[in-house]
């Protein structure tokens, strides 16, 4: 049965409200399936164009140190981090966030604050945090500035439960954060960086920044 003509009446289908109308002026009384047919036609009709939300996802890069956002195959967010002081303490994987929540506080480093936390796998956070150097500087969170225009909190605002969060790549750099130049060599050649007290290393002044700011107490 084709629901442009019943019994040989033109009815129109294309408006479900007037098909109603011609089957009760005509006389006509449909059998449940076409009613049910009738039914969805006129709620698509009325739900137009269906919109589907544009995918999110994040990339930490734990190489060069730099977190990006995209929505939609489109980058909307980038910034800087700081990640796990060793190698495996933020660990590479695919994840999903689980969590979010406006202050956080760190159950294993005394009580720390954790401004803007997202909580993406165990005890690995997303936060914001005072000191983000260009180099692994935390426990295993993923820190995110707090200055300037508060990358933390357009990052905490913009991402979703749910969001994939992918962690790739290696720091290869110095083992550790603390840095300090050595005496000048008097040579155009690279730096001669020491760490702590410990033998000196090779290190290229253009793929590390040099400045140390003060270190918290107690950094997550």
């Amino acid at each position: 049965m084709h629901m442009g003509c019943i019994r040989g009446k033109q009815l129109r289908p294309a408006n479900g409200l007037a098909f109603f109308a011609d089957l009760q002026r005509h006389r006509i009384v449909p059998s449940a399936h076409a009613v049910l047919i009738l039914l969805l036609m006129v709620f698509n009709a009325q739900a137009g164009p269906r919109i589907t939300p544009a995918v999110k996802l994040v990339e930490i890069d734990k190489t060069r140190q730099h977190l990006r956002a995209f929505e939609g195959g489109r980058l909307v967010f980038q910034s800087r981090i700081s990640t796990g002081k060793w190698d495996r303490s933020t660990p590479n994987g695919h994840f999903r966030v689980r969590q979010k929540f406006r202050m956080h506080y760190s159950r294993l480093y005394d009580n720390a604050p954790m401004p803007y936390s997202v909580h993406v796998v165990g005890n690995i956070f997303i936060h914001g945090f005072s000191y983000v150097p260009q180099w692994p500087a935390s426990h295993g969170c993923i820190r995110l500035p707090l200055g300037g225009d508060n990358p933390a909190r357009r990052f905490y605002y913009w991402v979703e439960p749910g969001t994939p969060v992918k962690i790739i790549g290696r720091w290869k750099g110095p083992p550790n954060a603390r840095l300090r130049l050595a005496e000048p060599t008097g040579n155009k050649g690279p730096l001669r960086l020491q760490q702590h007290q410990h033998s000196s290393i090779e290190w290229n002044p253009r793929s590390l920044s040099l400045s140390t700011p003060k270190t918290p107490s107690t950094p997550p």
